[in-house]
C-alpha cells in the first residue's frame, strides 16, 4: 500500500481534533498525545520509486523539517538500484500544539477553552451542555460575556415585569432575540420556575417577561350576561390579559375569523362571540374560561 500524503494527514488530524475535544472536555486530554497516525503496515516495494518520493514529500512537511506538526520514525529499505533508504514506520502528533499548528485550530482552540473556563466557572450545571456541544464552543467567545449577563440578570431578579427591550442588561436591544436558542437550553435547566409557558416558542412569554398583548373584539350577544360582567359596552376590543380576567361562566363562546360574522351573530342566549383573527387564534387558548365553557368555532375554522 501507498504511503499517506501530507494532505491524507491532514484530513485525519482533522478528525482526530474533533475526537481530541471529547477527551479534554472531560479532562482526559492529556492522555490523547502522542497521538498516532495510521499508516499501511505493508508498503508497496513494486513501486519503489514513487513510495521514495511520498517518504521524501511526507518529511519536507513534518516536525524534523518544519519545527511542527506530525513527527516520523524512520525504518532503513534497500534497493539494488536505489541503495539504502529511510521510510516512515511510523508518524504521530507528539503534543496539542503540533495538531493544532498542523490544521490550523490554534484559535479556534483557544476560543473553545475561554468559553469553557467561563461558563464552569459561572454556572457548573451546565457541564453537560458543554460536553455536548463540545465541537461548538469556539462560535460563542465573542458572546459569552454578553450570553452570562443575561443569565446573571435572571438569576438575581425574580420580578421581571419588563419587556424583553427594557431588562437592565447591557448588551444590544436585539441580543437575546438572536440568541434565542442558547440562552433558552441555558435558561431553561439554570432556572426552571422561571419558564412560565413551557410550550412557548417567543423568549418573553416563555419567561413571564411583559409582552405587547394583542387585543381581540368581542361582542356581547345577550344583554344580560353583558350586564353580569359589568362591561358597558356591547362590542368592544380587549387586551388576553383583561379578557382572561372576565369572570365567565356558564357561557356559550363563538370564536369567528372576520369582524363581519362577528356583526351578524344574532342574539343568543348567555353568547359571548370572540374575533380569532386567522392564525392568532391559537393565542386564544390562554383563556382559561375556553376551556370551561362549551365552545363554538365558526367561519373557515
Amino acid at each position: 500500500m501507498a504511503l499517506p500524503s501530507p494532505e491524507d494527514i491532514r484530513k485525519k488530524a482533522d478528525s482526530a481534533y474533533k475526537r481530541f475535544l471529547k477527551k479534554w472536555i472531560a479532562g482526559e486530554g492529556g492522555s490523547f498525545f502522542p497521538w498516532p497516525v495510521k499508516i499501511a503496515k505493508t508498503l508497496d516495494y513494486d513501486n519503489y520509486s514513487e513510495m521514495i518520493a511520498a517518504s521524501e514529500k511526507l518529511e519536507s512537511h513534518s516536525k524534523e523539517v518544519k519545527g511542527w506538526g506530525y513527527s516520523i520514525q524512520n525504518k532503513t529499505v534497500r534497493s539494488r538500484s536505489r541503495g539504502t533508504n529511510p521510510v516512515p514506520s511510523k508518524i504521530t502528533f507528539d503534543t496539542l500544539e503540533d495538531l493544532l499548528r498542523f490544521i490550523g485550530k490554534q484559535k479556534e482552540f483557544v476560543a473553545a477553552s475561554q468559553v469553557a473556563r467561563r461558563l464552569r466557572e459561572s454556572h457548573p450545571e451546565l457541564e453537560q451542555w458543554l460536553v455536548e456541544n463540545v465541537n461548538q464552543l469556539h462560535k460563542y467567545a465573542d458572546k459569552i460575556d454578553d450570553l452570562l449577563k443575561v443569565t446573571r440578570y435572571f438569576a438575581d431578579h425574580i420580578n421581571r415585569d419588563l419587556h424583553v427591550r427594557q431588562l437592565p442588561i447591557e448588551v444590544d436591544t436585539k441580543f437575546i432575540e438572536k440568541n434565542f436558542s442558547v440562552l433558552r437550553l441555558w435558561l431553561d435547566q439554570l432556572f426552571p420556575s422561571a419558564v412560565k409557558y413551557p410550550t412557548e416558542t417567543d423568549f418573553a412569554r416563555r419567561y413571564g417577561l411583559r409582552v405587547r398583548q394583542p387585543h381581540r373584539a368581542i361582542r356581547f350577544l345577550d344583554e344580560n350576561l353583558q350586564v353580569e360582567l359589568g362591561v358597558r359596552i356591547e362590542e368592544l376590543s380587549l387586551p388576553l390579559e383583561s379578557l382572561q380576567s372576565l369572570p365567565v361562566t356558564n357561557t356559550y363562546i363563538f370564536i369567528v375569523e372576520k369582524r363581519v360574522n362577528l356583526n351578524l351573530l344574532p342574539a343568543i342566549k348567555r353568547g359571548l362571540a370572540i374575533r380569532g383573527e386567522g392564525n392568532a387564534v391559537t393565542r386564544l387558548q390562554l383563556l382559561s374560561f375556553l376551556h370551561e365553557n362549551p365552545g363554538f368555532l365558526l367561519g373557515r375554522y
